[in-house]
């Protein structure tokens, strides 16, 4: 399988979107993979969301602690934990690309989640998406992640829970000679140690070829509910698909796939 200088330096930098919504820390070890991969610097951009702020002014705004017992939703309180959970995360990231021997950079920005990470995605990023308070459901993750792709290389999506931590890579191809999620789905399988199989709506001669280094399964259906059936049997680790594909174009149809899977969704604009 190939991997030309063009493909090596399309991506440069894995952007992790953090903020003081609950997510898995296991997409931190999952970025710097990324980073690995691509031999890229992994950058953690952490957001003070300004609706936190704004649902402090008002009186009977509460939050809940440990053991249900409800406080005030103060400004001094938001402010001081916020400064920790960014020096948490800041902490954690540090460690993890440490570990894969990546580059790394942090930053805290306040303002609206969504547009400072629109805002902030360049055209050779991957831009991870967790949670934040305007992209609670899968849903809303999907389609920002979709938007994203109008400045970014690629957005990795992530679900509310990592259900495993090892399993293969599964990628889907176009059946195209030149299939660039497949190429990727390769690199970020030899970094992580995991194998990888193709999912391909017609067999061809260049899938045999990739098959030298992968297993390659034909789909008998575009249908999303035997695809959802099939997702859920392999139990993938990641999944690697175009965004503009016939398979992940419609975002309902894409939240599906990625919550019977269970796993990370690497989408990847389509065309480059």
């Amino acid at each position: 399988m190939t991997n030309s200088p063009r493909q090596a330096a399309a991506i440069r930098r894995v952007l992790v979107g953090l903020s003081s919504a609950d997510m898995p820390t296991a997409m931190l070890d999952l970025a710097t993979q990324l980073a690995h991969a691509f031999h890229a610097e992994v950058a953690g951009l952490f957001v003070e969301e300004d609706m936190l702020f704004h649902l402090s002014g008002y009186p009977a705004a509460q939050v809940l602690r440990r053991g249900g017992r409800p406080e005030v939703l103060e400004r001094g309180r938001i402010d001081a934990e916020l400064a920790a959970q960014a020096r948490a995360w800041r902490r954690a990231l540090s460690a993890c690309a440490e570990r894969s021997h990546v580059s790394w950079s942090f930053e805290s920005r306040r303002g609206d989640a969504l547009t400072i990470l629109r805002g902030s995605a360049r055209a050779d990023d991957v831009l991870l998406i967790g949670g934040t308070a305007s992209t609670i459901t899968l849903r809303a993750r999907i389609a920002l992640a979709v938007e994203a792709l109008g400045a970014a290389r690629a957005a990795l999506v992530m679900p509310e829970r990592i259900r495993r931590q090892r399993g293969q890579v599964v990628a889907f191809s176009d059946g195209e000679a030149d299939d660039r999620a497949v190429d990727l789905a390769a690199r970020i399988a030899r970094a992580m140690g995991e194998s990888l199989l193709i999912l391909t709506r017609e067999h061809s001669h260049d899938s045999e070829a990739r098959g030298e280094r992968a297993r390659i399964l034909e789909l008998a259906s575009e249908d999303p509910e035997s695809i959802a059936m099939l997702l859920r049997r392999l139990e993938p680790r990641l999944v690697v698909a175009q965004s503009g594909g016939p398979v992940f174009a419609d975002v309902g149809t894409a939240a599906a796939l990625m919550h019977a899977a269970g796993a990370p969704l690497l989408l990847l604009r389509s065309g480059v």
